[in-house]
């Protein structure tokens, strides 16, 4: 009867933990240095492993002159049955967080949505082809729907 308690008592909590290790080896493929060289410098994204329900990245300019400027702070967060993009620009949103909500994913595409932001509204981030990341937003910009890419190749 003892053991029959036991596994009644810890079951809540065996489901939470696998939670927590799928969503940590889900995310692994964002890990690492993600490089796009554009006409005005270098961006690099760069992702690391925080905690079990947090994954850090920074996104950065490396301009001709070697100087680096950060451009976005983001957090991949886990919280109760949710997962967030929350990301922080540099001189927009009076340098608040904005979170975006993961609404559909498989094992490497994954879409984050927030339709009360202004712009934008959609975040993709598309791991299709191998040491390769394809960022896009997009969402109404002027009366029109905007969408940008961002093609990042792995760098480590």
């Amino acid at each position: 009867m003892k053991k029959i308690l036991i596994v009644i008592i810890t079951l809540p909590f065996c489901n939470s933990i696998f939670a927590q290790n799928e969503f940590i080896n889900h995310f692994k493929i964002w890990l690492g240095n993600w490089e796009m060289k554009t006409s005005r410098g270098i961006t690099i994204e760069s992702w690391s492993y925080k905690n079990d329900s947090t994954y850090m990245g920074n996104s950065f300019k490396i301009k001709s002159t070697g100087d680096s400027v950060l451009q976005e702070s983001m957090e991949l967060v886990k919280k109760a049955d949710f997962i967030f993009l929350i990301s922080r620009i540099v001189d927009q949103n009076n340098n608040q967080p904005i979170s975006f909500k993961l609404t559909e994913f498989n094992s490497n595409y994954f879409v984050f949505e927030n339709k009360s932001h202004d712009f934008p509204q959609k975040i993709s981030y598309n791991f299709s082809i191998k040491d390769s990341l394809i960022a896009t937003i997009e969402g109404p910009l002027n009366g029109a729907l905007k969408r940008i890419n961002y093609n990042y190749t792995k760098k480590n």
